[in-house]
Order: C-alpha cells, then structure tokens, then sequence
C-alpha cells in the first residue's frame, strides 16, 4: 500500500533535507529545491526561531521583536501554541505602536506642514490608535489566560435577611 506524503509536513522536509545534505557531502550535487524546503522548513517551526515574525517588521527591530517575545514568554511561562502566537501579535501590535508613533513625531516637528499633512496625521493618529487597541487587548487576554483562577464558595443553607432602614413604619 503506497502512503501518501504530504510535501508541506516538517517531519518529511526534515528527512528529505538530510538526505540532500548527505548528497551533498558525497559529493553529488543537490536538487534544487534543497532552499525551498528548506524555506518551508524554517517557516514551520517559526513558533520557536521567529522568522515569519521577525519578517513581519523593517529591519532595525528585527532583533528586538526576538528577544521581546522570548522575555515575554519567559514572563508569562508561555506553553502552548496558542498562547504563542497571542504573545506575537502583542509584540507586532508594540513595534506598530513605536513606528506609528516615530512617523507622526517626524511629520509633526516638521515645521513647514505640506498641504494634506492634517489627512495624514489624521490617518497616523487613527492607526496609532488602533495598534494600542490591538495591544491593549491582547495584553488582557494574556493576563486573563495566565490569572489564576477564582474560587468561589457560596453556602445556600444559611438565610440572609435584610430590612430597609429607609422603609417608614406605620
């Protein structure tokens, strides 16, 4: 019985690229798609090496969005996949907020305002706001996610009377 192989699996991108490295140490040359796989491969373990995430920004914050996510996943004691990407969208959402932030300071202290520079701070000042909504919410969640949960113990048996001081007697 012939099984089918997915080409896009990490596992199978891992032996087929073992493979072609030991081809290469024989010395025969290598398929051509050694880069892609390759590509393919590194992509999919982007939960622990942060390529797609670090590709995400302009390169002076490629550095800091990695060592960012791995603080605040030591912080958080950050697990599971979930839990992962919430903590990736945190940081883009921050960087986000630093860029936005950057460019309308820059445009702002131009002293000679172009015309249409109210539209356009307009539309920084809209993304600004929207990057902090962004990581306000997914800071919450994380939070809600690691809180400790909340024990409540409520007893039915005893009655509770209560008499309203403001009533006037008749």
């Amino acid at each position: 019985m012939k099984v089918y192989l997915n080409k896009n699996d990490p596992k199978y991108l891992m032996t087929e690229l073992s493979k072609e490295f030991n081809l290469r140490k024989e010395g025969e040359k290598p398929s051509q798609t050694v880069a892609l796989m390759a590509k393919k491969y590194s992509f999919s373990q982007n939960m622990e090496n942060f390529v797609l995430l670090s590709e995400a920004v302009s390169e002076e914050y490629k550095s800091y969005i990695v060592e960012a996510t791995r603080e605040i996943e030591k912080e958080y004691s950050i697990k599971s996949p979930s839990e992962k990407a919430i903590v990736h969208a945190l940081v883009l959402s921050y960087i986000s907020i630093l860029q936005l932030t950057s460019q309308l300071n820059k445009y702002l202290s131009n002293s000679d305002l172009l015309i249409g520079a109210e539209r356009y701070c307009n539309i920084l000042s809209k993304e600004l706001d929207r990057a902090h909504k962004h990581f306000d919410n997914n800071l919450r969640l994380l939070t809600q996610i690691k809180a400790k949960p909340i024990n409540v113990k409520i007893n039915t048996f005893q009655q509770l009377n209560v008499s309203d001081s403001n009533k006037l007697k008749v």
